[in-house]
């Protein structure tokens, strides 16, 4: 196992164990221990190269926008959609 890996792992007990924690006190979860999940799942999409689902849609606007064609079709239809 990679250092990284054994970082991961350890970021994730340390959620678990917040998770406990909060529930003891009467939470039904911490947020931290949320957050520190979602940082982990972050860095494995930046790992993987890939867009977190969330972000999906943006990134399939940015992918548009970076078409030179698309472009000038957004010139093209507001051109002609303010002489209506």
């Amino acid at each position: 196992m990679s250092s990284i890996e054994k970082v991961k792992v350890r970021v994730l007990k340390q959620a678990d164990r917040e998770d406990m924690v909060a529930i003891y006190n009467g939470a039904d979860s911490s947020a931290g221990a949320h957050r520190m999940r979602d940082q982990v799942k972050f860095y494995e999409y930046g790992q993987k190269g890939t867009v977190p689902p969330k972000w999906q849609e943006i990134a399939d606007q940015v992918s548009k926008e970076a078409d030179l064609e698309w472009g000038e079709y957004q010139r093209l239809k507001n051109k002609f959609e303010k002489k209506r």
